[in-house]
């Protein structure tokens, strides 16, 4: 799991900020009903949004790993590729946990 959501960390970059607005509430715990309110757009605008992050990031929420979990594992792995990125201009002996993210994502 650890692999499929550091791809999606590659890839965070695609999202847009609207997109990045709505993985990071959908972290926070929000249905897309909280969703729509809080960006005070329509529930099928939300839904829409909703799914064309999970599409963009590759990840499919199944019975096991739900959106939420999906999300917060993402942009956790994102964090921690920021903060390797960091280590690696402070030591040349650092490297980032799991590599480095790719053009393949």
């Amino acid at each position: 799991m650890l692999e499929l959501t550091y791809a999606a960390a590659c890839r965070l970059g695609a999202l847009g900020r609207r997109e990045r607005q709505v993985l990071r509430l959908i972290a926070l715990g929000q249905s897309e009903s909280s969703v729509a309110a809080h960006l005070g757009l329509s529930a099928e605008t939300a839904s829409s949004l909703c799914a064309e992050v999970f599409r963009a990031l590759g990840l499919t929420p199944t019975a096991y790993l739900d959106r939420r979990l999906l999300a917060v594992l993402t942009l956790r792995q994102a964090d921690q590729l920021v903060q390797s990125a960091k280590d690696l201009g402070n030591s040349s002996r650092s490297r980032p946990v799991g590599g480095r993210c790719d053009a393949s994502g």
